[in-house]
């Protein structure tokens, strides 16, 4: 998997938007049938740049992005930044790596809890007649999700998010939020497993680039891999393995 990410640096498809005009993301596209990452100069942080090399990994060693369902494609950049981090506790002072890694893991927990909570709120949003919806019922909707999963008291950070979401975002791609935590789902049991052994954490990742199946279908690519679906009660038992970071 390393060496195909290198395949970037080595093969200068790494492209750094410093200009006025240049476009503030970091993504990955092609041109022609060539991938290039690129990414904005204020994007260049380690977790943007293994997240995106990831979905470049996908890329060379299996197909085209577009042939992963979505779910899979963020498993391939989530799950990839996640190693990454793993990678880091042989690098890094441990004090200083479990700081690190006691942050990230509470973020990637916090983000498929956002996620959950997003989906659930452009589901109403799209089973309603938004005609008939004024900004209060927008604000009253989430308002009440945030009660219904009980996390106000969780983070600050989280109730601003989800009480700003629909006016930063809008409602764009349905059940893309909804997919962020399954990929988050699945890449954390990734990252469990680097914890245990680094090597077949690399291999059950590899496969779900590598070996996709049914047109890039996620649950069945990730069966095929060795994992467990988000859906599987055990999924939840295994992740409880996280707590020992706390």
């Amino acid at each position: 998997a390393g060496e195909a990410m290198a395949n970037a640096f080595e093969n200068d498809r790494i492209l750094i938007g410093n200009t006025d005009s240049s476009y503030d993301t970091a993504m990955v596209c092609t041109v022609g049938n060539v991938p290039i990452c690129y990414f904005h100069e204020d994007r260049t942080t380690l977790d943007t740049m293994s997240h995106e090399l990831g979905h470049y990994y996908a890329h060379i060693v299996g197909r085209d992005a577009n042939y992963y369902s979505y779910d899979l494609r963020e498993t391939h950049s989530n799950a990839n930044t996640m190693l990454f981090y793993s990678y880091l506790s042989d690098i890094l002072d441990s004090r200083a790596f479990k700081s690190a890694e006691l942050y990230m893991v509470s973020n990637w927990v916090y983000q498929i809890i956002l996620s959950v909570i997003k989906d659930e709120f452009d589901e109403i949003i799209y089973t309603s007649d938004v005609s008939t919806l004024t900004l209060e019922d927008f604000e009253r909707i989430m308002s009440e999700l945030i009660d219904e999963y009980d996390v106000s008291d969780m983070s600050n950070n989280i109730v601003n998010q989800l009480m700003t979401y629909w006016r930063r975002h809008g409602i764009v791609y349905p059940v893309s939020n909804y997919c962020y935590a399954t990929a988050n789902i699945t890449s954390l049991q990734i990252y469990i497993k680097s914890k245990d052994d680094y090597a077949a954490a690399i291999e059950l990742y590899r496969k779900t680039a590598e070996e996709p199946i049914y047109n890039g279908d996620f649950l069945s690519t990730i069966v095929k891999a060795g994992l467990k679906t988000p859906y599987d009660k055990q999924t939840y038992i295994e992740l409880k393995k996280i707590t020992k970071i706390y």
